[in-house]
């Protein structure tokens, strides 16, 4: 056991001076360094003209959180690290005057007053979870925790009277709480919807207080939509999917986008019931949309790609492509064609 560890130590001081020697050779230091692209270095100037055609074209691009989820980290990390400003200063340069979050507001009526100016910008700003998902997290910190206030109480005082999820509501006055949400959100069919969207302890309530499935209460408020508890045959799920197609036609291509925002439960029956591969199912409703299985050249997937940015032009980032239901397409130029996705995007004629 002894004669063991010794040899063992004896080769690790072997290759640790032969990993000295390379270090310290610039010749044959080439084989262990990569060269790295060469970035571009931006002025403060350039950051502040990117970030105002940014901004007319994509209003909502206000808080830190958005830039960092649509594929745009490096330029907020260069205001922060680079030219040495907090986001809402840089904003402020640019002319945009938006709410700032940070700054130390002592008494309750600037909060109101802020809040009172943000509903009017963003009338959906009614939720707990929209402030926090759209930059206003401290805001509702202080109410809570300094003011000694529920957010609701706060809503009150400052003249909005909405939905409070901590009053003991009936099913009668459920009822109409959703004939009035859909008729203003016809889209509120699902309850992903529902709790993705700031109504959480209203679903909640309909399935452990009322003691109704989704459903249930959806045809009790005289909505009949899809119910993912009936058996469906192969020619009812075609029919869903020509309408689905319709009212999404770019997102509903991938299987990604049917697990995950889609239609599951159709996506499984396809699966399980109907022992099809997805591509066949599209087939079967008309649809000839790009095999996945099947191996593409790289000149087929720079046309693609080029087609998809025609159509979407947000999609720059590999982030985005993720998101989107066209990660195969990202996973084919590195491992397939053995490519980074910039010198990807600059072979298909787009210098991002």
């Amino acid at each position: 056991m002894l004669s063991w560890i010794k040899a063992k130590r004896h080769d690790m001081r072997k290759l640790h001076f032969e990993l000295m020697r390379r270090l310290n050779n610039p010749l044959l230091n080439e084989s262990l360094t990569r060269k790295k692209r060469d970035k571009k270095t931006y002025t403060l100037e350039e950051d502040k003209q990117f970030y105002i055609k940014l901004r007319n074209k994509n209003p909502e691009a206000k808080s830190s959180s958005w830039i960092a989820g649509n594929g745009y980290t490096s330029f907020y990390n260069r205001i922060r690290k680079k030219h040495k400003l907090c986001w809402h200063d840089f904003k402020l340069s640019c002319g945009f005057d938006d709410f700032d979050s940070s700054r130390k507001r002592n008494s309750l009526e600037e909060d109101k007053e802020a809040y009172i100016k943000l509903r009017k910008k963003h009338p959906e700003a009614k939720s707990s979870e929209w402030m926090k998902k759209n930059g206003c997290c401290d805001l509702c910190q202080r109410v809570t925790k300094k003011h000694k206030l529920r957010w609701h109480d706060f809503k009150l005082s400052c003249g909005f009277d909405d939905f409070d999820r901590n009053r003991k509501y009936t099913l009668e006055e459920d009822k109409q709480f959703y004939i009035d949400l859909r008729n203003k959100h016809p889209e509120a069919k699902s309850s992903s919807w529902i709790a993705g969207n700031g109504y959480t302890s209203f679903y909640n309530r309909i399935r452990k207080k009322h003691k109704l499935c989704w459903h249930d209460f959806k045809l009790s408020c005289s909505f009949d939509d899809f119910d993912s508890a009936k058996k469906y045959t192969l020619e009812e799920d075609i029919r869903l999917y020509i309408e689905l197609r319709k009212s999404h036609p770019e997102e509903a291509r991938s299987s990604s986008w049917m697990q995950t925002k889609g239609d599951r439960r159709m996506y499984r029956r396809m699966i399980t019931n109907y022992k099809l591969r997805w591509h066949e199912f599209k087939l079967s409703c008309g649809f000839n949309d790009k095999d996945v299985r099947r191996k593409y050249t790289l000149e087929e997937d720079k046309q693609s790609y080029i087609e998809l940015r025609r159509r979407r032009p947000e999609s720059k980032s590999s982030r985005w492509m993720h998101r989107n239901g066209f990660a195969i397409l990202y996973k084919r130029t590195s491992k397939t064609h053995k490519l980074r996705w910039h010198n990807f995007k600059e072979l298909c004629g787009f210098d991002d």
